[in-house]
């Protein structure tokens, strides 16, 4: 493949594979760093993009001219790029690394609210000077919510977000249902201490608040 000749000529590894349905597999397996998904008509699958955008594994998509409001649609699910075909390599290889420094500059972000401060380089959650343990889906919904501050996610949509993002997190979610949320909220209010800062809205879900909003309120 063509593309795959001039990835590796970038000092990139990489893999090819023919079947879209193996998309959402691959990109939560953790191996990758961005998906270039190239599509030879306009026929997107949108639940298979849905699957691949909830693992946050950048994807920048390629393929036949569509139209605006397509691209948008594409855009606001998540995917990072469209790039309409034919393309010149360097540009392709452009955005890649354009999207790929994007995202590592966000994924080495220091987060912080109120005395706790996330390390996301090393996944290490301090408060007071004082290295907290969490679990993996505790540290995930926490790095959400501090991403997405001030801003209520309803129970359903936080098990959209953080725990269906891979299949052992969806059958998790389908179990237990919106109950594990509250029990995850309340291990990490416990553990760090964000009674005031993470908040329950009533019959809205819960939302993380950082000292300017709730000085404003």
């Amino acid at each position: 493949m063509w593309l795959e000749e001039k990835i590796r000529g970038r000092g990139f590894s990489c893999e090819v594979i023919d079947r879209e349905d193996q998309a959402p597999e691959k990109a939560a397996s953790g191996a990758f760093k961005l998906m270039v998904w190239n599509h030879m008509n306009t026929d997107w699958d949108h639940e298979l993009l849905r699957k691949v955008v909830a693992t946050r594994l950048p994807v920048i998509l390629t393929g036949e001219p569509i139209d605006v409001d397509e691209q948008l649609n594409m855009l606001l699910m998540g995917v990072d790029d469209y790039v309409t075909m034919p393309v010149h390599t360097m540009e392709l290889l452009a955005r890649v690394e354009v999207t790929l420094k994007r995202h590592q500059g966000a994924a080495n972000a220091t987060l912080s609210v109120e005395d706790v401060t996330v390390e996301q380089s090393d996944r290490i959650v301090i408060k007071k000077g004082r290295v907290v343990r969490l679990t993996p889906r505790e540290y995930a919904l926490l790095t959400f919510l501090m991403r997405n501050r001030n801003v209520i996610f309803s129970r359903e949509r936080l098990l959209m977000e953080v725990w269906k993002a891979d299949e052992e997190g969806a059958s998790e979610a389908l179990v237990k249902g919106t109950r594990t949320v509250d029990a995850h909220i309340l291990r990490i209010r416990k553990k760090l201490g964000l009674h005031n800062a993470l908040q329950t809205v009533y019959n809205a879900g819960y939302r993380l608040v950082d000292n300017e909003a709730r000085s404003g309120e």
